[in-house]
């Protein structure tokens, strides 16, 4: 079926009659794009017609449908009949999904980036006519973010079913002030996001148990209500009184559940548009030690963090908060996390999980290097060489084994949803350098469906900076969880084409070559081991790639975009060094040689000074924080940066006259 000839139209777009907010966009959409493709313009009618020709959008419940095919929540259907175009929604969402579907797969539209799509020209538009149905590889595919408008949007355009208000400067001042949304920020959300885009509902929560019941409220009247840690301290973060500690809450006691349970009545009778709850408690928080307390659990050493896990604690007591709220409001859901101290569950758990109840999962400490069920070999296990204070590597190889059987042991307790929450930022902890993790995010993806998981999604923000270290994943990961017959050299491609246009080979290969070096290392998020990515060959055939692609192009926007990846590559590349460097010194120190010492010293500040002077980018101003120096001059704790190597100098006790140029 032609749908533009000769610069014409030749149908128009119907919706129906007393059409929803999401029909009506989707069929704005549609003519938008198409008009930007063919230069055509398109007339939206009220109504379906009997006979084509016609283009239709609606939702399946709004539309008597001559199919027998039975449709799933956010699936798309396209099909013809009497000379109708029919696209249609299996809800709201996969109305407007579809429509993005549609315009990516039949007509060649790539969305890669936020602000960033290829739009094809075409004089002419034909489309097939055979019939069509796909649903969602994962059913909830999410992303934690900001939650601009130009985001939401490219959510819809990637076949996403949420994005998630949690990471603004607006939620985390209100989180402070005992409020976790504002009602200015629920009915934006409730208009762009739900009745415009068809999302399900406002996602809200994390970290937010002090929100929830804030110490500066409760600690001095009532300590009893927090942790039981004696071994804790007075900090910037928490105070301590009698043995409690404000960063954590006591899991037992009566009136702390009746705080959060009351809290909750409140919360959502004011925001009736919150669908979800995610209930984690605050992040880094530790068991609490009392007597009650410890009869529900002892605190016990799990085999996948270093902190003692106290899950049953944390399960039982969300429990609790849920099926009370249930009660009143039976369609929110809760979602607790299987994330550090509460990751594993005990071996005498034997409580099931209420029904609005779903488990989140959060493996922080893993290396991204590869999937889940691709463990490394004991010969590559050899040839790494850790470099931070993390747990071994013969231990970490171990857990591609264990992570399965811990999820298999929630789902035996849990009857709602299981989702994943990955990290391909490396939660910013990369400093904007790459962090090629896309092809085995892919696999993870269709790995994790396999072992029964829902959904899966990642934390980011809508940044220049963001999109130019980490935007291949979330490109390929976001379409991935949507399209199971979707492969990494496909999606990477079409990225490239979309960010790259006539540079798109070269740049490709720039991206596998990153991808490729990734998986002859073991690293998980700090830099002290994503910088093992950057070695001189790695560098340089990457470098050699990065000239091609600028060589293949006299687009201005296309090289500044090349350039970033320039400056990423070198930023990487100079961290490297720098740890290089950091061995010598060790070295040179071991040998007594004072002089070898000071000049390496030297050349390391050098190269220190050259990483500074790249974050006066404009696009890299936003690392440019106190972490920038923590960074470069490292720490310590974990055996790396400037501040060891001259720690190393001063313990030093061989070497003579130290003190003559090393100052107290």
């Amino acid at each position: 079926m032609k749908i533009v000839e000769n610069q014409k139209a030749c149908c128009r777009i119907h919706i129906p009659e007393h059409a929803y907010p999401v029909e009506q966009y989707a069929a704005k959409q549609l003519k938008k794009y198409l008009r930007k493709i063919s230069g055509v313009d398109f007339t939206i009618i009220s109504g379906i017609p009997e006979y084509g020709p016609a283009i239709v959008i609606a939702e399946k419940n709004h539309i008597d449908l001559n199919q027998p095919h039975s449709m799933e929540p956010e699936s798309v259907m396209r099909f013809f009949d009497r000379g109708r175009f029919f696209l249609i929604g299996g809800d709201k969402r996969g109305t407007l999904i579809g429509i993005y579907d549609f315009l990516h797969k039949q007509l060649g539209c790539v969305f890669a980036q936020s602000r960033v799509e290829l739009i094809p020209k075409k004089e002419t538009i034909k489309i097939s006519e055979d019939f069509y149905y796909h649903k969602p590889l994962m059913k909830m595919r999410y992303m934690f973010s900001a939650g601009n408008l130009s985001l939401i949007e490219w959510c819809a355009k990637t076949q996403m079913s949420w994005s998630v208000p949690l990471h603004d400067k607006k939620t985390a001042r209100l989180q402070k002030e005992n409020e976790l949304l504002s009602e200015e920020l629920e009915e934006i959300w409730a208009k762009q996001a739900v009745e415009l885009r068809g999302e399900a509902g406002l996602v809200v929560g994390g970290h937010v148990f002090a929100a929830i019941m804030p110490p500066s409220r409760y600690f001095n009247e009532h300590p009893e209500y927090f942790a039981y840690d004696p071994s804790q301290k007075s900090n910037a973060i928490q105070m301590v009184k009698n043995g409690r500690t404000s960063y954590g809450i006591c899991w037992t006691h009566p009136d702390v559940k009746k705080i959060f349970i009351d809290y909750f009545m409140d919360f959502f009778n004011k925001y009736p548009y919150v669908k979800r709850f995610t209930f984690f408690p605050n992040d880094g928080q530790g068991p609490c030690f009392c007597e009650n307390c410890r009869k529900v659990e002892e605190p016990w050493q799990g085999i996948t963090t270093n902190q003692l896990q106290f899950t049953k604690n944390y399960a039982l007591f969300a429990s609790d908060i849920a099926r009370a709220v249930a009660t009143k409001f039976p369609d929110v859901r809760f979602e607790i996390g299987s994330y550090a101290g509460h990751t594993e569950l005990p071996d005498d758990f034997d409580t099931e999980l209420p029904e609005n109840m779903d488990v989140l999962f959060c493996i922080f400490e893993r290396k991204w290097d590869r999937s889940f069920d691709d463990p490394p070999s004991e010969e590559e296990l050899k040839k790494t060489i850790p470099e931070a204070l993390v747990s071994t590597y013969e231990k970490d190889a171990k857990k591609y084994t264990i992570y399965p059987e811990i999820f298999k042991k929630w789902r035996k307790h849990a009857r709602g949803m299981f989702r994943y929450y990955d990290y391909l930022t490396s939660t910013f902890g990369s400093m904007g350098m790459p962090f090629p993790v896309s092809r085995a995010t892919l696999r993870t993806i269709k790995f994790l469906k396999q072992l029964g998981f829902d959904g899966y999604g990642s934390q980011w923000a809508d940044t220049e900076a963001m999109w130019a270290s980490y935007g291949l994943s979330m490109y390929t990961t976001t379409l991935s969880m949507w399209d199971d017959d979707a492969t990494w050299q496909q999606l990477a491609y079409e990225y490239c084409l979309g960010v790259y246009e006539e540079s798109a080979k070269a740049m490709y290969e720039y991206y596998e070559t990153l991808e490729n070096a990734a998986r002859n290392v073991r690293f998980g998020m700090g830099i002290p081991e994503i910088l093992q990515i950057f070695d001189e060959k790695t560098y340089a055939t990457c470098m050699e790639k990065l000239k091609e692609a600028l060589d293949s192009t006299k687009t201005g926007r296309i090289r500044k975009r090349i350039k970033q990846q320039t400056i990423l590559l070198k930023f990487g590349h100079l961290f490297w060094q720098t740890r290089q460097i950091e061995k010598q010194i060790e070295q040179s120190i071991k040998e007594n040689n004072l002089d070898a010492t000071f000049l390496l010293i030297c050349k390391h500040a050098r190269i220190d000074n050259k990483i500074q002077k790249l974050f006066n980018c404009s696009f890299l101003s936003c690392y440019k924080t106190g972490l920038l120096y923590r960074h470069i001059l490292g720490s310590l704790s974990d055996r790396r940066g400037l501040l060891y190597a001259l720690e190393l100098i001063k313990n030093a006790t061989n070497i003579k006259g130290r003190n003559l140029w090393y100052p107290t």
